[in-house]
């Protein structure tokens, strides 16, 4: 990295996200810039561990507020930028999708 810096200010901003997120799930503008500091400042690959991992955090607020499209849309862009379905690794994300349908 050119910044040695970099990782742990990175790791800064995403616990600040993580805050905001916590005062506020339906903070749009938090969903996106966690997505700009993992993947355009952090430059983190779409390895299956990183997908699980991401998938999880945004489950932990879908099942907060199930109709909240803020966490959606930061699963769709995380799985679409995968192309290749690994979301299916995280039984998690189908239940809740089945039962976000269901509602």
């Amino acid at each position: 990295m050119p910044f040695p810096n970099l990782e742990k200010i990175a790791q800064n901003e995403l616990q600040f996200v993580e805050k905001m997120l916590e005062s506020d799930l339906r903070n749009n503008c938090a969903w996106n810039y966690r997505w700009f500091i993992n993947r355009q400042l952090l430059k983190l690959d779409l390895t299956p561990e990183y997908i699980i991992k991401e998938s999880n955090f945004a489950m932990k607020y879908i099942k907060r507020a199930i109709h909240n499209e803020s966490p959606w849309n930061y699963l769709r862009g995380l799985f679409l930028s995968s192309g290749t379905g690994r979301y299916c690794q995280n039984p998690q994300v189908r239940e809740e999708e089945r039962v976000k349908v269901a509602v």
